[in-house]
């Protein structure tokens, strides 16, 4: 395994361009990728056009026509401010910390629906700056941005989606680490979310591409990704609030709420059906007991599969290096927990690779979670197991 992962590790040594070239090849050799179009006409050519609060007359787009090879979407936002970067700016708070919820601005946004050839035109969409330290710390040479559809018109959604992601450099030059990371760990049985790219035109200006996520975290990519499911449980771990380390603090739900967040319709009390006693098994000291604990409450091999993935691209930013961003879902008649990645701007990195031990790519600022390290130990055969059959295909 250590010998398949320094292979990859050689293959991206020489920095972003042989990654970007890695990836545009794997992208571009995808099922179903075909030549791609930005169908549909530009605003102020002559075409219909719909301006709404809500949904009504809309074609609706299926999550896997809108994030599709078949063409790329186009949006165009308009800010009244004309200074609209520093508007931006002046809506984060430095630096970062727990609770902070970052103000919104208001802007009209304008997709150009290939389907349709309309221009669907939302007024008073909430728009803000993405990201925490790479904001902050000024090392985001272009900032990527958060759509809110229903911030300020309460119940509204863009085909279904009440967010989308645009992504900015983010430490990513070539613009394609999560793209690419989040394709590979969906294609790998791994519920990760949609991701494409899009062109956005900003109050007039030159259009620029940005990478365009899903939004991992409500009812819309739920209902895709476990179709039939709907009283799975979701919560979220980010990390400014705490790391989500997987030990056990005790029966009650407070003791978690702080770093396992509720979402998609999740309280803090459901915790007590499949959290609480999933983070239980971590505190059982005998291994076979252990496992079967774990059996009982997690999906075996989807959250092993979760696990394999991020060490072997690496990313040291998600669960298994850094014990953030990511999401449980609790999915099934018998609430069995899968792992949701989000965020994987960090992949395919070198920095905190030590030669040695190439999944063992662990930042200075984090340490391996205990309870993930149980579970390396545990699992060890399956895991090596799963990293090869990610990096070389089913043996």
């Amino acid at each position: 395994m250590k010998e398949v992962s320094r292979t990859l590790f050689q293959l991206t040594a020489d920095g972003a361009g042989t990654m970007a070239l890695i990836a545009l090849l794997l992208i571009i050799s995808a099922p179903g990728c075909g030549p791609r179009t930005t169908r549909g006409t530009g605003p102020g050519k002559g075409q219909d056009s719909f301006s709404d609060s809500g949904d009504r007359g809309q074609t609706p787009l299926q999550v896997t026509e809108l994030f599709s090879d078949e063409w790329i979407p186009r949006f165009s936002f308009t800010f009244d401010n004309p200074d609209w970067r520093a508007l931006l700016e002046s809506k984060v708070e430095c630096p970062v910390v727990c609770g902070d919820i970052r103000q919104h601005v208001p802007a009209t946004v304008t997709f150009h629906n290939p389907e349709t050839g309309q221009d669907e035109v939302y007024l008073d969409v909430g728009v803000h700056y993405r990201g925490n330290s790479s904001v902050c710390e000024g090392v985001n040479p272009r900032f990527g941005f958060k759509v809110s559809f229903d911030v300020f018109v309460s119940g509204r959604t863009f085909h279904g989606m009440k967010q989308l992601n645009f992504l900015g450099t983010e430490g990513d030059n070539s613009l394609m680490r999560e793209v690419l990371a989040n394709r590979l760990m969906s294609a790998f049985g791994v519920p990760a979310a949609e991701g494409d790219y899009a062109i956005i035109t900003i109050n007039g200006e030159a259009p620029r591409i940005y990478p365009l996520i899903q939004e991992s975290d409500d009812s819309v990519f739920l209902q895709h990704r476990f179709p039939g499911d709907t009283d799975g449980h979701l919560y979220k771990v980010e990390g400014i609030c705490g790391e989500g380390t997987l030990e056990y603090l005790g029966p009650e739900a407070d003791f978690y709420t702080q770093v396992y967040h509720p979402r998609a319709g999740t309280v803090a009390a459901d915790m007590q059906e499949d959290l609480i006693p999933f983070l239980g098994c971590f505190g059982i000291t005998s291994d076979s007991d252990f496992m079967e604990c774990f059996e009982i409450h997690a999906d075996t091999d989807r959250f092993l599969r979760a696990i394999a993935a991020d060490l072997a691209m690496p990313d040291f930013d998600g669960l298994p290096n850094a014990a953030h961003n990511f999401s449980f879902y609790f999915t099934g008649p018998d609430r069995k927990g899968v792992v949701i990645p989000w965020d994987k701007d960090a992949v395919f990195r070198l920095g905190y690779c030590p030669e040695d031990s190439p999944l063992d790519c662990i930042p200075p600022w984090s340490n391996r979670p205990t309870g993930i390290s149980r579970l390396m130990n545990v699992y060890e055969q399956d895991i090596e197991a799963l990293v090869d059959e990610f990096m070389l295909g089913p043996m």
